[in-house]
């Protein structure tokens, strides 16, 4: 093999490398921008022209017991949007637990409310389980996953669609 065509070989991985660091930047730029770990929580809530879930920025007050923060953002997320974006979860629904379990998966444990209140439909259902995976995957550093129960029990579904028997990862696909 030349050296030109082993200078090629290499370029590819340099320009990944390269698009990494300007991420890293980007993301430091952005946090330093927005008040750091201290900045904005991105609550999701469903975006009625879209259909999709949109971000609306909250303070949250950070406390020393990641469950109870982790909690917190839940109650924030069930209290609803402050402007025109729609609610994703029945204001009735109230958080029974919320605990760390193991490889960065957070148990959420809701009332009853969630399941017997929803407006149902699958894209409802949809946004109602994304918007709780994506707001405390994409706003806490230590969620990989989030699994979510009804009154303690594993349940199927939390209106008979999306299937929530295994911890969720964040899903993009339906941010706007």
């Amino acid at each position: 093999m030349r050296k030109g065509e082993k200078a090629l070989r290499r370029l590819p991985v340099a320009a990944v490398a390269l698009m990494l660091i300007l991420s890293a930047v980007v993301c430091i730029s952005y946090a330093q921008e927005n008040g750091g770990p201290e900045g904005p929580v991105y609550l999701y809530f469903a975006d009625p022209e879209t259909g999709y879930l949109t971000g609306e920025p909250r303070k949250i007050e950070r406390t020393e017991d990641d469950a109870a923060y982790y909690a917190e953002i839940v109650k924030a997320l069930i209290s609803g949007p402050e402007n025109d974006l729609a609610p994703v979860l029945p204001d009735e629904t109230r958080v029974l637990v919320l605990y760390a379990g193991p490889d960065d998966t957070v148990f959420v444990d809701l009332s009853a409310d969630a399941k017997e209140h929803h407006p149902g439909g699958v894209r409802s259902e949809l946004l109602s389980v994304y918007s709780i995976v994506n707001t405390l995957a994409l706003n806490c550093d230590g969620i990989r996953a989030v699994k979510i129960m009804i009154e303690g029990n594993e349940t199927e579904t939390m209106a008979g669609h999306v299937d929530i028997t295994r911890p969720l990862k964040a899903q993009m696909l339906l941010v706007r």
